[in-house]
This record gives C-alpha cells, sequence and structure tokens, in this order.
C-alpha cells in the first residue's frame, strides 16, 4: 500500500478509536520501513507501538479496546 494510504488509515483507525485497524496499519508500516533497510526508525516505531499497546484503553490515547 502506498505510504501516503497507510498514514490515512493510521489516522483514521486512531480517530475511529479502532484499536485492531490501528495496530495492523502501524505494523504494516513498520514491515515497510524495515523492506527501505530503515531499521532504526522501523526498531523505534514497534518501541512506540509497544509501549502504546500496555496503555491503550486509558482515555489520554483516544483509544478503547473494542468489546470481542
Amino acid at each position: 500500500m502506498a505510504r501516503a494510504d497507510l498514514l490515512k488509515k493510521l489516522f483514521s483507525s486512531f480517530n475511529n478509536e479502532d484499536r485492531e485497524l490501528f495496530l495492523k496499519t502501524a505494523h504494516e508500516i513498520i514491515e515497510d520501513e524495515r523492506k527501505k533497510n530503515h531499521s532504526i526508525l522501523a526498531d523505534d516505531l514497534e518501541q512506540a507501538v509497544i509501549r502504546l499497546s500496555r496503555h491503550i484503553g486509558r482515555s489520554e490515547y483516544g483509544i478503547k479496546q473494542r468489546m470481542a
């Protein structure tokens, strides 16, 4: 997927509080960066997603866990 489309999807999923799509899209962006041999950026983004995942559900992050 094109970079612009991934970024739009990331922000849209955040805005819609779609945790699953947000994380999936974030991982797509990370993989895209790895393919470009941008390993430092990919590692930084991955760590940010890990930290965010620990806090998902808290109101200050705006993404709530959806009920299954």
